[in-house]
């Protein structure tokens, strides 16, 4: 809580103890030592909760990679990463510090930045900090002593006494870590949608170059356009056949839902290619280090084919087995049918499935229906509210400036609705 809240509340105590406030210089001095009282209290019980290994794993997060003579250990000794400062640790030719690597943004929307992201994960993930380190604690707390974090050098790491040292690493690492997986998932959701698109406006382009070249179409179009406008009143078969015959408008309308099956067709080729020649390799690997859950039976078959495809991983083999119980509804589109399904041996494919579960994913996680374990942003909606709501709704309630009361709630909304009806 800022210091300015922190003054706030005092003084709405002092009115409701109906006691005279005190000075500004009294207010000051025991508004510091509370904030003192509770990081003591709020790093000790931090520590106590770390084990052995932990704390371990956190102090080497500070201890100086091998670098070159005249390279500051880390490439660079500054507080938050930057392109420049991987460019600069990159022609120094040495390894950059894990810590400032944490504290980086994903590169660009690519698998490489996806396999990167993976990585990173994993180190936060192999520090080892119980999933209930900071239980009862605002997010917002934890999230101001990651934002200090972001700004110290490892310099002022080190200065740091280590209760704070060890509190403030902690915070870093827990808060990185759902950040790190809310990131992958933007990362799948976008890339994704990505190939889906790419796919679709190379086939575009490819049929629309292909049907220009068709003769008479446009003449055609012109007719039907000024006949129609011509003789707004007229029937069809009166109005626009003398114009072009019933026979052409048939030919056009067949040809057109040619075109539109041979576009789908070439969406299909052209997304298998992609996926199954650059995007694939980084499949087994984001179902290693995310891990998705749904309280929805509705998207259990989406579940179940996470599991199926978690269990091929490292197999060879183009169609699953026959006798795995393959689910297919909520998964793969009517459209797809007849890419996943062999006709000769009914087997499902597995590449062309593996694209309709990562699509199906797509569009369940985006709808909250599926959700991520350790995420934040797309973490499980039955936890969107604070931790702390229950014993802190009024400080909760006041961010929000909304009333406790439902009837002052309700009062002030009909006011305002009524000024904006009435002008």
């Amino acid at each position: 809580m800022s210091r300015d809240r922190l003054r706030g509340a005092l003084l709405a105590r002092c009115r409701e103890d109906r006691i005279e406030p005190p000075k500004t210089t009294r207010i000051e001095r025991v508004l510091g030592a509370a904030e003192a009282m509770f990081e003591r209290n709020f790093t000790t019980t931090t520590v106590q909760r770390l084990s052995l290994e932990s704390v371990g794993k956190l102090e080497e997060l500070i201890v100086a990679e091998a670098a070159p003579a005249g390279v500051p250990a880390g490439g660079q000794d500054a507080p938050q990463g930057d392109g420049q400062a991987q460019a600069a640790a990159a022609a120094s030719g040495g390894r950059r510090a894990f810590l400032q690597e944490l504290k980086e943004d994903p590169g660009p929307l690519q698998l490489e930045t996806l396999l990167a992201e993976i990585v990173k994960l994993e180190r936060v993930k192999a520090v080892g900090l119980p999933a209930a380190l900071f239980e009862g604690v605002s997010e917002k707390v934890v999230a101001g002593w990651r934002a200090r974090a972001m700004k110290m050098y490892p310099s002022d790491f080190e200065a740091a006494a280590p209760p704070v040292r060890l509190t403030v690493l902690a915070a870093l690492c827990q808060v990185r870590q759902a950040e790190l997986i809310d990131g992958l998932v933007e990362l799948l959701i976008q890339l994704v949608h990505k190939i889906s698109v790419r796919a679709e406006q190379k086939v575009e382009g490819e049929l629309n170059a292909e049907f220009r070249r068709v003769q008479g179409k446009n003449g055609i179009l012109v007719k039907l356009a000024t006949a129609a406008l011509e003789l707004p009143e007229e029937i069809v078969r009166k109005a626009l056949y003398p114009v072009v015959g019933e026979r052409t408008l048939e030919d056009i309308i067949a040809e057109a839902k040619a075109n539109e099956k041979e576009l789908r067709t070439r969406v299909r080729t052209k997304l298998r290619g992609s996926y199954s020649h650059h995007y694939r390799r980084g499949l087994p690997k984001l179902l290693k280090a995310v891990r998705f859950r749904s309280s929805n039976d509705t998207f259990k078959p989406v579940m179940d084919a996470l599991d199926l495809l978690k269990r091929y991983d490292g197999s060879d083999a183009d169609f699953y087995a026959a006798a795995e119980a393959v689910p297919l509804e909520h998964v793969v589109p009517d459209d797809w049918r007849d890419a996943v399904l062999d006709l000769d041996s009914d087997l499902v494919e597995r590449i062309p499935y593996e694209l309709c579960v990562l699509v199906a994913l797509r569009k369940a996680i985006r709808r909250r229906e599926i959700w991520v374990e350790g995420a934040n942003t797309w973490r499980n909606p039955d936890e969107d509210l604070p931790a702390d709501f229950e014993d802190n709704r009024d400080v909760h309630y006041e961010a929000l400036s909304k009333p406790r009361d439902p009837a002052d709630f309700i009062a002030d909304l009909q006011k305002r609705t009524w000024r904006r009806w009435t002008g």
